[in-house]
């Protein structure tokens, strides 16, 4: 459920079926690197997964964290708005812990600085639409954890120009 209020002053819910499902990575013909990648015990820094609307951005990079926490164990935790695939709970010996940004005081940034902050080994979050995420995101990335995220963005050269003109205190 997304809560808006218009122009008016009224408070309008739309409510949207998730119902995406994390698929097994060889389904998704993904570049062997970005397999072996994801498949790489040791693996960190940011995956940042592009693409325009509804072309599975956000399936791509929950199976990546599910195949990780299948894999090694991990503990997954992600930060959306509003959460689009069912992940939360046991995964193999891992498990995914979903926060849905509605229900956390300070909205989207509040949960990711906390998110961020855990001791969690895999960490997604649903896309970067505004500045402040876009600093927190790259401030993360040389913690030494992995961090799946998406932006919408046709080409590798509009990410970048993205993170060029946003990311900057």
């Amino acid at each position: 459920v997304t809560a808006i209020t218009n122009d008016a002053g009224s408070d309008l819910f739309v409510v949207s079926k998730s119902g995406g499902k994390p698929q097994d990575l060889s389904t998704l013909e993904l570049p062997q690197k970005a397999l072996a990648t994801i498949r790489n015990p040791d693996a960190k820094g940011l995956i940042l997964v592009l693409g325009g609307q509804g072309v599975g951005k956000t399936t791509t990079v929950s199976s990546m964290m599910v195949e990780r926490c299948k894999r090694f164990g991990h503990f997954g935790l992600t930060v959306e708005d509003p959460t689009e695939c069912d992940l939360d709970g046991a995964h193999g010996a891992g498990h995914i812990t979903q926060v849905d940004v509605a229900s956390v005081e300070g909205g989207f940034e509040g949960a990711l600085k906390r998110a961020l902050r855990s001791r969690a080994d895999v960490f997604m979050v649903s896309e970067i639409r505004a500045r402040k995420t876009a600093l927190e995101v790259l401030n993360f990335a040389p913690s030494g954890r992995l961090l799946l995220t998406t932006m919408h963005a046709e080409t590798i050269e509009q990410g970048l120009q993205y993170f060029q003109m946003n990311g900057k205190e």
